[in-house]
C-alpha cells in the first residue's frame, strides 16, 4: 500500500509496518483496496530510510500525546538534563525530531530524537502550558525566530534542490 512506510525504523506502537499496512488496507472499502493494489503495480516511491535508532520513541510520543513534562539529556545544544515540554514529533531527511520547549530557559528547540541519552517522565513541579498554549507559543516563536529576510537567485535546478531539502517554514517566492 505505502512502500515508503517500510523504510522508517520506528513505529509508534512497535508494530511492523507491514502489519500496520495490512490493517489499514483492510479497513478501506473493497473498491479502494483494489485501486490501491493496482496503483502499487505502477507507482514506485523511494524515500530516505530512517538513519538512526530512536531509543525513547514511545516515551517521547506519549509525552506529546499526554502533554507530559520530561527530563531529558541529549547530545545537542545543552548537554545537561533539561525539563522539556514536547509539542510534536516529526520525520525529515531520515531523522526523527521534536519541537521542545525548555522550561528552565523558556526557549524553543528542535531536537533530534536519536540524540537523547536519557528521558524520564516527570510530574510537573510548576504550572506547564496546555497543549493549545504550547502550540500558540511555538507559532509565536516561529514568527519571531524565522523572520530572517533572505533572497537569492536560483536556477530551476537550484529551486528544485531547495524544495527537496527545505524546512516547512521555508518558502520559494517567484518575482
Amino acid at each position: 500500500m505505502i512502500p515508503q512506510i517500510k523504510n522508517i525504523s520506528e513505529t509508534p506502537y512497535s508494530n511492523a509496518y507491514q502489519k500496520i499496512q495490512v490493517k489499514l488496507l483492510k479497513n478501506l472499502p473493497t473498491r479502494l483496496q483494489k485501486q490501491i493494489n493496482l496503483q502499487e503495480e505502477f507507482v514506485q516511491y523511494v524515500s530516505q530510510p530512517s538513519l538512526n535508532k530512536v531509543t525513547f520513541f514511545d516515551l517521547l510520543l506519549k509525552a506529546c500525546i499526554n502533554n507530559d513534562l520530561v527530563l531529558a539529556e541529549n547530545q545537542q545544544f545543552i548537554k545537561e538534563k533539561q525539563k522539556l515540554q514536547l509539542l510534536d514529533l516529526f520525520y525529515q531527511a531520515g531523522n526523527w525530531f521534536c519541537h521542545a520547549y525548555n522550561l528552565d530557559l523558556k526557549r524553543w528547540f528542535v531536537l533530534r530524537l536519536d540524540k537523547f541519552k536519557v528521558v524520564k517522565q516527570l510530574k510537573p513541579d510548576r504550572v506547564i502550558m496546555s497543549k493549545n498554549e504550547l502550540s500558540e507559543s511555538y507559532q509565536e516563536y516561529e514568527q519571531k525566530h524565522y523572520c530572517i529576510p533572505y533572497q537569492c537567485l536560483l536556477t530551476k535546478a537550484g529551486e528544485q534542490k531547495v524544495k527537496y531539502n527545505s524546512y516547512p517554514i521555508m518558502k520559494v517566492i517567484h518575482n
